[in-house]
C-alpha cells in the first residue's frame, strides 16, 4: 500500500532561516529543504516576498534570505518599464 503524504499543492514562499535551511513561509505548510537536497532548491519556484508573483528560484534570487522578484528588488514598476521600453522602440 502507497504511502500517503498529504503534500499541499501550491507555489512555495521560500526562506532561508538562521540555520541555512530553506523553508516555506505559507500558513500550515511544513515543507523545507534539508541540507542533502538543500542544492536542488535552485530552479525551483517560490512566491515573490514583495509581489507574491512565482518567481524561478535563481543564484542572484537565493542571494537574500526573502526571495524577491528582480522588478521588486529593483524597485521597478513592471508596466513602467515596459512603457519606458515601448517608447524608446525596444
Amino acid at each position: 500500500m502507497a504511502r500517503q503524504t498529504n503534500a499541499k499543492k501550491h507555489i512555495h514562499k521560500y526562506y532561508r532561516a538562521e540555520d541555512g535551511l530553506w523553508y516555506c513561509a505559507l500558513p500550515n505548510c511544513t515543507h523545507f529543504m534539508p541540507l542533502n537536497v538543500a542544492h536542488q532548491i535552485e530552479g525551483r519556484s517560490s512566491k515573490c516576498w514583495e509581489c507574491e508573483k512565482p518567481i524561478s528560484m535563481t543564484p542572484a534570487i537565493m542571494d537574500i534570505d526573502k526571495p524577491k522578484c528582480i522588478e521588486c528588488r529593483l524597485g521597478v514598476d513592471e508596466d513602467a518599464l515596459d512603457d519606458f521600453l515601448t517608447k524608446k522602440g525596444l
